[in-house]
């Protein structure tokens, strides 16, 4: 029994979905590096803080959504890598990838600090959310069943 083609729309939503993770890694880095939404949420959630420890809490926030982003651009590499090469795993890497990438992007949006304040930047965060919304449709491609005959079709 061969193995069918990597599905091209599979390949396609799955280089969207790399493309989309790396662009929020690149938004969080260009909004780091200025006066941007990281540090005015930061400022307005602590008045208190100085521009040091503003530009500290920045990093730091950077950091952490960075470090998200380039998980999420692992996984797809190897899940366009499983696909490409026509392994049966793809579509399971894919929703569990999907459901990780989905728990891990909420559970930075909806995080509260010390202040009580969400965490993060929300129109920031949420820019997490983006290749999840491709990590669905690959997920959905792979692991959609083919419909086979019935037995008086046959």
């Amino acid at each position: 029994m061969t193995t069918p083609p990597p599905s091209r729309a599979a390949l396609w939503w799955s280089a969207l979905g790399l493309a989309t993770t790396l662009v929020v890694a690149l938004v969080t880095i260009l909004d780091a590096t200025g006066d941007g939404l990281l540090a005015a949420h930061l400022r307005s959630a602590y008045p208190g803080y100085t521009g040091a420890q503003v530009a500290t809490a920045v990093d730091l926030s950077a950091s952490i959504l960075v470090s998200v982003a380039v998980l999420g651009a692992l996984v797809w590499t190897t899940t366009i890598a499983l696909i490409a090469t026509r392994r049966r795993g793809a579509g399971v890497l894919a929703l569990v990838a999907l459901v990780l990438g989905v728990t891990v992007s909420l559970t930075v949006i909806l995080i509260r600090d010390t202040s009580g304040e969400l965490g993060f930047a929300l129109p920031i965060s949420s820019t997490l959310l983006l290749p999840c919304a491709a990590g669905a449709v690959v997920a959905s491609l792979l692991l959609r069943r083919r419909r086979r005959p019935a037995p008086s079709e046959r």
